[in-house]
């Protein structure tokens, strides 16, 4: 909440009458509800058109919907206009995964790959285990055995209770048997 609540305050100077709408896109994309998420992340986005948590979110949404390709246009500018781990990481989970049932290309996963190596490496305000879960996922399919080791050891020190971590160390102990 507050990471939101730093947004928020963000938007109030940008623009000040959006921050309504952005909280109702906000709770309409966590719960899965993209085409209410993207009219109201629509409506901020024309107010605010160079603030890049808008164009990630909206992006992240239109990906959602099936609309790969206009969601990447709108991270691609989310990462030239702020290169954090949040853009960063939307990017490369986008590129690699763009829906639940929809893989990227290898060139798009190789990319997505460096991209999260990038965020991984970079501060970020609540580490919550996801880029290191991406990148050890990415790590697993690239076939980078050592970002792999890294990724899940991090994992493993700073996130046990996630099922990923339990999942990736499975993996590196059958590895490691061979």
């Amino acid at each position: 909440m507050k990471k939101e609540a730093m947004i928020w305050e963000q938007l109030k100077v940008i623009a000040p009458g959006s921050i309504a709408d952005f909280k109702a896109a906000t709770e309409a994309m966590d719960a899965g509800k993209y085409d209410d998420a993207v009219r109201l992340y629509q409506t901020v986005y024309k107010k605010t058109p160079n603030f890049d948590v808008v164009m990630r979110r909206l992006g992240m949404c239109l990906a959602a919907q099936g609309k790969t390709a206009d969601g990447l246009a709108l991270l691609e500018q989310a990462v030239a206009a702020n290169r954090t781990s949040d853009n960063l990481g939307a990017l490369a989970r986008t590129l690699a995964y763009p829906d639940d049932n929809k893989q990227g290309t290898p060139e798009q996963k190789a990319r997505a790959f460096a991209l999260i190596k990038e965020a991984a490496d970079l501060p970020t305000d609540i580490d919550d285990g996801y880029e290191q879960t991406l990148l050890a996922q990415l790590a697993l399919d690239q076939e980078d055995v050592n970002t792999f080791r890294a990724a899940t050891n991090k994992l493993a020190e700073l996130h046990p209770e996630l099922a990923a971590t339990h999942y990736f160390k499975a993996i590196l102990a059958a590895n490691d048997e061979d």
